[in-house]
């Protein structure tokens, strides 16, 4: 099954609008059936989870699920996401021995080595441009949002 996933910077602005037709265009023209997103910060809590509700009511046949990057057994606050908008949540192969401190980044990076597309917000310096980077590095296909400025 194709995969599309969401990252970016925790500081996201409202992006529904955009993300919607990224969403869309993903769905409809690449036939990514499976979109994945973490469970930090503004892009991911709040901006990944309306987009999906909104996914979720336009097509029936998509698998919405919540990345994590912490072993199941050890994991904190990802839990609350189960059962949401989120079929469930997905915790790649090849994390188990990652110690804490590197495990978001490792589980970000599987996350890209796994999709079809990504889509995301990175337009300052951080994590996700980082992120961003190595997924034009590995040739996946990415699609990156903007601020709307009015």
């Amino acid at each position: 099954m194709k995969t599309c996933f969401l990252f970016g910077h925790s500081d996201a602005p409202d992006l529904f609008a955009e993300l919607t037709r990224a969403l869309r265009y993903c769905y409809e023209e690449l036939g990514i059936r499976r979109f994945v997103a973490g469970s930090r910060g503004n892009f991911d809590c709040i901006e990944a989870v309306r987009a999906f509700k909104w996914l979720k009511g336009e097509y029936d046949d998509v698998e919405l699920q919540r990345l994590i990057a912490y072993h199941p057994a050890l994991r904190r606050r990802e839990h609350q996401w189960q059962g949401s908008v989120f079929g469930s949540t997905y915790y790649p192969e090849g994390l188990e021995n990652t110690p804490p401190i590197a495990a978001i980044r490792k589980a970000n990076e599987l996350m890209v080595l796994q999709s079809d597309a990504v889509i995301c917000y990175a337009c300052h310096p951080g994590n996700a441009r980082e992120l961003l980077r190595y997924a034009r590095r590995h040739g996946v296909f990415c699609m990156e949002l903007t601020q709307d400025i009015l």
